[in-house]
């Protein structure tokens, strides 16, 4: 079963993405947020299959995780899904910081079911 890591400091969200998460038969990791997520990755000893984090976080932004996540020779294969509420970081940025997948708020539920299946996928 693959381990999904949800960060998103909005607990309306997070627990909207946990349900479908768990619909979807994966087991969860959820935190709330960047800076939780670095310390649980360095000190985990399961890496998730799949981050999905928000962009606009206290502490260190989604892109900041999504860029410290990339620099980790252990954590750099990771699928990352980047997702944002607003216009503060646009796709291609993302995607050129490495981000796997990115979607703007709200989005529909099979959107995110699909780009997770694919992601898992590979």
């Amino acid at each position: 079963m693959s381990l999904v890591l949800i960060v998103d400091d909005d607990n309306s969200v997070r627990l909207y993405l946990e349900m479908i998460m768990l619909q979807g038969g994966y087991t969860l990791r959820s935190l709330t947020s960047g800076v939780q997520a670095l310390e649980y990755l360095g000190s985990s000893v399961q890496k998730p299959d799949l981050i999905v984090s928000d962009h606009n976080m206290p502490g260190i932004t989604g892109m900041e995780l999504l860029q410290n996540i990339r620099k980790n020779p252990a954590l750099i294969g990771i699928p990352f899904v980047l997702m944002t509420g607003g216009k503060d970081i646009e796709e291609q940025e993302a995607r050129k910081a490495g981000c796997s997948g990115f979607l703007t708020k709200p989005f529909p539920v099979e959107q995110l079911e699909e780009l997770v299946k694919q992601l898992l996928q590979k």
